[in-house]
C-alpha cells in the first residue's frame, strides 16, 4: 500500500473549513451569545455546522421532527443562559456547539436532488452496486479531515439516491490521489470508507471514517445499516459507538455471523469480544481475555481466561495460567 508522504504533522493541525460562517445574520445580532458567535471564526463555523446537522436531521423520516425541533429549542435556551453566565462565553459556547453537533451525529434527510455533486470526489470501488460522492472542502494532503455530504448512487444510475451529512469525515490517500477504501489494518492507515455486511442481514453495509476517536486514538467510524424495505442506509449509533470503545474497526466473520472487537488496557490487559446482531443491535456473547497485569496474582504468571453469556448470564468457561516468557519470551 502506497501512500502520500507528507510530514506528519499536517495530520494534527485540523481547523473547521473557512467557508462555514454563523447561520444567522450578524449584523443583527443582538444578545451575548450572538455577537460572541458573530466575533469568533470558530464559533461562527461551530453555529453553520450545527445548522446543517440539525436541518439533516430534520428531514430524516426516522426520526420525529416535532421532538426533534423541541430538543434543539431546549438545547438552544440552556446553552443560552449557561454560557451567558460563564467566565469565559466563547469556551462555553464552543465547547456546547460541539457537545450538540457529536451528540446528534450524522444526518441522513438531505436533499439529495438539491445538491450540487459535480466537484464531488468519486468513490466506486468501495462497495459493489454502489458509487459514493464525497463532498468536502478539497485537499491534496496524504490525510485531512473536515464536514462533509456524501452523496450514494447505484453503480450505473445518475441519480443520487440518498444524501447523508457527515459532521466529520477522516480521509487518507494513496500515493495517486484516489481515496484509501476498505483497509481497517490495526495500526494502519484506514479506509475512508469501509464496506460489508455488518449485520448478515444479505445487505450491503458501510463506514465512514470520522476521525481517530476511538481507544487509544485509534480510528472511529459512523457505520450506516442498509434499510431493504426503505432502501435507505440508517444510522447505527451501536455499532459506530463499538468503534469508539475499542482498538479500530470491528472484524466481520460472515461464516459465524459475528463481529469481533479487540480493546487493552496499558501494556499489559487484552481483550477479545465477540458480538453476534440481533435487530440491528450488537449484543455481547464472548471475551477471550490475557490479563498479565497482575490477575493471576503472580507476576510470573498470564491469566488466559474466556467468558461466555450462557442463556443470559455470564460464565467463566476456560481458565489457565501460563508462565510469561513463554507467551512473551525475554521480553
Amino acid at each position: 500500500m502506497k501512500l502520500l508522504r507528507l510530514p506528519f504533522i499536517a495530520c494534527l493541525s485540523i481547523t473547521l473549513p473557512s467557508a462555514l460562517a454563523a447561520s444567522f445574520d450578524c449584523q443583527k445580532a443582538n444578545t451575548p451569545m450572538e455577537q460572541a458567535i458573530c466575533a469568533s471564526d470558530d464559533l461562527s463555523a461551530l453555529d453553520e455546522q450545527l445548522s446543517l446537522t440539525y436541518r439533516a436531521h430534520l428531514g430524516s423520516p426516522e426520526l420525529d421532527p416535532v421532538q426533534l425541533k423541541k430538543a434543539q429549542r431546549s438545547w438552544l435556551r440552556n446553552t443560552r443562559e449557561r454560557c451567558e453566565a460563564a467566565d469565559a462565553i466563547s469556551d462555553c459556547l464552543s465547547d456546547a456547539y460541539r457537545e450538540r453537533i457529536e451528540g446528534l451525529g450524522p444526518g441522513t434527510g438531505v436533499d439529495a436532488q438539491g445538491r450540487d455533486w459535480k466537484q464531488a470526489l468519486r468513490i466506486s470501488n468501495a462497495a459493489p452496486g454502489y458509487d459514493f460522492l464525497l463532498d468536502m472542502q478539497p485537499c491534496t494532503e496524504r490525510t485531512c479531515e473536515g464536514p462533509a455530504f456524501l452523496g450514494i448512487q447505484r453503480t450505473g444510475s445518475n441519480e443520487v439516491a440518498q444524501a447523508i451529512y457527515l459532521p466529520n469525515v477522516f480521509l487518507t490517500r494513496l500515493e495517486n490521489g484516489e481515496p484509501l477504501v476498505n483497509s481497517a489494518r490495526l495500526y494502519d492507515y484506514q479506509g475512508v470508507i469501509n464496506a460489508g455486511d455488518f449485520n448478515f442481514d444479505g445487505q450491503p453495509d458501510f463506514a465512514v471514517q470520522n476521525g481517530n476517536h476511538g481507544s487509544y486514538g485509534g480510528p472511529s467510524y459512523d457505520v450506516f445499516l442498509l434499510d431493504a424495505r426503505r432502501q435507505r442506509f440508517i444510522y447505527s449509533p451501536e455499532l459506530s459507538g463499538l468503534t469508539l470503545e475499542n482498538l479500530g474497526f470491528f472484524e466481520v466473520d460472515s461464516a459465524r455471523k459475528r463481529l469481533t472487537t479487540f480493546a487493552k488496557s496499558g501494556c499489559c490487559y487484552h481483550e477479545k469480544s465477540e458480538y453476534v446482531v440481533e435487530a440491528n443491535q450488537p449484543i455481547e456473547v464472548k471475551r477471550e481475555i490475557e490479563d498479565a497485569a497482575g490477575g493471576s496474582g503472580d507476576t510470573e504468571m498470564v491469566l488466559l481466561s474466556t467468558e461466555e453469556l450462557v442463556k443470559g448470564q455470564w460464565k467463566t468457561t476456560s481458565s489457565r495460567k501460563v508462565p510469561f516468557k513463554e507467551m512473551y519470551g525475554d521480553q
